[in-house]
C-alpha cells in the first residue's frame, strides 16, 4: 500500500538586522527577525511584549523573540542591543586670571566615551578644545560625538581679590593702606612719575593732584587721584588780621567775617573744594556755614592781591 508523506521544513527564527542604541541611555535600538521553515503565517512575541517581526524603541539590553507557526511549532532567538559608553567631559587644564580684572584665563577640555571624534562648542561662540583670553566667570561647553550625542559642562575661572588701592590723607601726607609686600610709585595725575617717591607714604612739596601705582604679587593697580591744595599753609602760622571764624572749634555751624570784600574757598583735608564763599557789602562781610562734618578744614581767601587763610576745626 502506497501513501503520500509530507515533510515540513524546520521552523527557524534568526535575528539578522540589529541597530544598537545611538547614545548612552537612549531608546532608539531596533531588531528584525527573519523566519524560515514551518507553516505560515507566523506570530511573533518579543520579551518586551512587542509583536511583529521588528521590535523598535529598544534600550540597551538582552531581548528574546519567540516565533510560532500555524501548527504551533516554536523557534526562539536572542539578541543583544548595545549602547556606547556615556560621554564624560573634563577640564584637563585650567588657568585662572592672575590679576583682578584681567583676561588671561584659559581652559582646555577633553572627553571620553560616546563615539569619537568630538565637536566642542563654547557658549562664548568659540570652537575647539581650548579657549583663551578669559575674564573671571563661568564658561559652558557642549561636546557632541559623531552620533550627535552631547553633554554639557561648565568651568569656573577665578581671579584674586581686588588690590587695596585706598589712600589715607593726613594733612598733606598721603599713605597707601595696602598690607603685605608691595612696591609703590607716586605720580602726578596729570603727568609723570615723581622721582624717588617710592615709599608707602608721600608728602607733596607743591599743590596738585597725586596718586600711587602699587605692584603686589605681580599685579599693578592705581589709586584715585587726591587733590592737595594746602601745601605751605599747615605750617604757616600767619593769618589775616581781618578774617575771623567763630566759634572755632565748632559743631559744624560757624560764622565767617571780614572787614573788607574777598573771595574764599573752604577746602577739606583732602584738598577738595567744599564751598565757595564771597564776602562783600551785600552780606555785610559776614556769612554762616552749616552742617559741616567732623574734620579739619582750611579757609583760603583772596583779598585784593593778598592771600589769606584760616584753619577751621569741626568737632561736634
Amino acid at each position: 500500500m502506497l501513501s503520500d508523506t509530507v515533510f515540513e521544513n524546520l521552523l527557524l527564527a534568526d535575528v539578522l538586522t540589529i541597530m544598537d542604541v545611538a547614545c548612552f541611555g537612549g531608546n532608539n535600538g531596533e531588531a528584525t527577525v527573519i523566519t524560515t521553515g514551518g507553516s505560515t503565517p507566523y506570530t511573533y512575541e518579543w520579551s518586551n511584549m512587542q509583536t511583529g517581526n521588528t521590535a523598535t524603541g529598544l534600550t540597551a539590553g538582552i531581548y528574546t523573540i519567540t516565533v510560532t507557526d500555524l501548527n504551533g511549532c516554536e523557534s526562539t532567538d536572542e539578541v543583544v542591543i548595545e549602547e556606547p559608553t556615556e560621554i564624560i567631559a573634563m577640564a584637563s587644564n585650567i588657568v585662572n586670571v592672575n590679576c583682578f580684572g584681567g583676561n588671561n584665563g584659559a581652559v582646555t577640555m577633553t572627553a571620553t566615551g560616546g563615539i569619537p571624534p568630538y565637536n566642542f562648542v563654547w557658549l562664548t561662540g568659540q570652537n575647539g578644545t581650548s579657549i583663551t583670553m578669559l575674564e573671571a566667570g563661568i564658561y559652558s561647553v557642549t561636546i557632541t560625538d559623531i552620533n550627535l550625542c552631547d553633554v554639557n559642562e561648565t568651568v569656573t575661572i577665578t581671579e584674586p581679590a581686588q588690590m587695596d588701592t585706598t589712600v589715607t590723607v593726613s594733612g598733606i601726607t598721603l599713605t597707601a593702606n595696602i598690607t603685605g609686600t608691595a612696591t609703590f610709585q607716586w605720580f602726578n595725575c596729570g603727568g609723570s612719575d615723581i622721582p624717588q617717591a617710592t615709599g608707602i607714604s608721600y608728602t607733596p612739596t607743591a599743590n596738585g593732584a597725586y596718586a600711587v601705582r602699587i605692584t603686589s604679587d605681580g599685579c599693578t593697580d592705581e589709586s584715585s587721584c587726591f587733590e592737595i591744595s594746602t601745601v605751605g599753609i599747615q605750617n604757616n602760622a600767619s593769618t589775616s588780621s581781618n578774617l575771623t571764624v567763630y566759634p572755632n572749634p565748632n559743631n559744624g555751624r560757624f560764622y565767617i567775617t571780614a572787614d573788607k570784600a574777598g573771595d574764599y574757598n573752604l577746602m577739606n583735608g583732602l584738598g577738595q573744594l567744599v564751598q565757595k564763599i564771597q564776602l562783600n557789602h551785600d552780606n555785610n562781610f559776614k556769612t554762616e556755614v552749616n552742617e559741616m562734618a567732623v574734620g579739619v578744614y582750611y579757609l583760603i581767601g583772596y583779598e585784593g592781591n593778598q592771600t589769606v587763610h584760616k584753619k577751621v576745626v569741626v568737632t561736634k
